[in-house]
């Protein structure tokens, strides 16, 4: 992906704005020579049957509500060779979030993400009594082309008045959104096209 100093400064970004704000955004983290191949990788396990209704709650105590989501998702055991270097950014990421904020975070899980056209989630905090070991929130945004008209977009609220729209993010081609899953609410506004990401969680269990 890049040298190791260009790495490390940008986990030293990440760490500073996690700590001082509870939440950090990139808007170019990925490289767009990925888009064909992360765009096939998509296309194939959408037309194999792979993508699954996402549930509510823990693994052991999941539900499905489409009023309140009805994206799909496909849970990563593997990562494709083109993607090492993200595997192994999010896993050094995950130890130095550790070593300098003390989470004791023991492992991340991460998914593939997409909404069809209309689909959306509803606001949300990702740590609850049935997911109280998710710590931190790790999203990358993995649409090529994407406009405002096409919304879609990822609405963070206030932690201090969770009625408060804070950010409106959206979902652009590489964007890195990261934060605390104990402070912020979030939603997904519906979508009118299909929409993508890499979702997932630093969890201390």
């Amino acid at each position: 992906m890049e040298t190791n100093l260009v790495e490390n400064e940008r986990i030293e970004k990440i760490i500073t704005s996690v700590a001082d704000k509870g939440i950090y955004i990139e808007e170019s983290f990925l490289s767009k020579n990925l888009i064909p191949v992360i765009t096939t990788w998509f296309d194939d396990l959408t037309l194999n049957g792979e993508f699954k209704k996402a549930k509510i709650g823990s693994s052991s105590e999941t539900s499905l509500n489409t009023l309140v989501r009805n994206d799909e998702i496909y849970w990563i055991n593997e990562y494709p060779d083109y993607l090492i270097d993200l595997k192994n950014f999010i896993t050094k990421l995950m130890f130095e979030i550790n070593s300098n904020l003390f989470l004791n975070l023991k492992r991340g899980e991460f998914h593939l993400s997409q909404y069809p056209k209309g689909h959306f989630y509803t606001k949300h905090l990702d740590q609850s009594k049935l997911t109280k070991s998710r710590l931190i929130t790790f999203l990358l945004y993995l649409n090529p082309e994407w406009a405002n008209d096409d919304q879609g977009e990822l609405i963070v609220y206030d932690p201090t008045d969770t009625d408060k729209q804070l950010l409106k993010v959206t979902p652009t081609w590489g964007k890195l959104v990261i934060f605390r899953s104990d402070q912020f609410f979030h939603e997904v506004r519906p979508t009118v096209k299909i929409r993508r990401a890499l979702s997932g969680w630093y969890r201390n269990d």
